[in-house]
């Protein structure tokens, strides 16, 4: 990211924080707003959401506008860690109680062949 470039977002960033003040201490409102009066490019620095679980997670930058909105309006902003992406929320692989199933099957098959010898 080129220096004018991170200038002009933290220019935008201050600009919210003109007007947000401290009506919330809630990250994903005050990001959300942020993504609204940011360009496409810009917006590409903020982390997205995970696929599958719709949590969010957070990135360095994010991390550094935290730190930046801190230092302008006093205001620490809170992470709802409901809201993050942990391990946790990972889906299990396609098709993984078929593959469960076969499995179990095929070690039955196994202990009753050696059964009948």
């Amino acid at each position: 990211m080129e220096v004018v470039e991170q200038k002009r977002i933290f220019d935008k960033i201050e600009y919210a924080s003109k007007y947000i003040e401290n009506q919330t201490n809630d990250w994903f409102q005050v990001k959300k707003e942020l993504l609204s009066i940011m360009s496409p490019k810009e917006r590409s620095l903020f982390s997205r959401r995970h696929k599958t679980s719709k949590k969010h997670f957070i990135n360095d930058f994010e991390k550094k506008v935290i730190e930046f909105w801190f230092s302008l309006t006093k205001v620490n902003l809170q992470i709802d860690d409901s809201k993050l992406h942990t391990s946790e929320d990972e889906r299990p692989p396609r098709y993984w109680g078929l593959m469960k199933y076969n499995k179990i099957r095929s070690e039955k098959a196994a202990l009753a062949s050696k059964e009948i010898k």
